[in-house]
């Protein structure tokens, strides 16, 4: 599988939308699988971005997860990721470049593009 910065991105908006201090048990989106989902919710949590777990089978295959919560990494990310001008041209900057798309080259380049965006970077 492979990551999606964009599926990181749409849910990290949807938990920023949901209650807070209510666990999220499920996102929806129509034209992605459960599986993919759950590796994804599983890379937000490597990326310590959420807090949460995903249930396994004894074979490793995730069979649920819960999000207990976004952590202050994961603000960070969606503040810098949440303006779609910005968000587009990273990911095409990446792609222009022929970058990987890791989390930290992406947070990088959003970091600098946001500080950009407002003014405090003049470079």
């Amino acid at each position: 599988m492979k990551m999606d910065p964009s599926l990181i991105r749409e849910m990290l908006l949807k938990l920023e939308a949901h209650p807070a201090g209510q666990a999220l048990y499920r996102f929806e989106f129509k034209d992605r699988d459960e599986a993919e989902v759950m590796e994804h919710v599983q890379l937000l949590l490597d990326a310590k971005f959420v807090e949460g777990k995903v249930v396994r089978d004894g074979m490793g295959k995730p069979l649920r997860f819960v999000v207990k919560r976004m952590t202050l990494a994961g603000h960070q990310f969606l503040a810098n990721a949440k303006n779609d001008t910005i968000w587009k041209k990273v990911l095409a900057q990446a792609r222009e470049k022929g970058m990987s798309t890791s989390m930290v080259v992406i947070n990088g380049l959003l970091e600098k593009a946001a500080q950009k965006y407002v003014g405090l970077d003049k470079t």
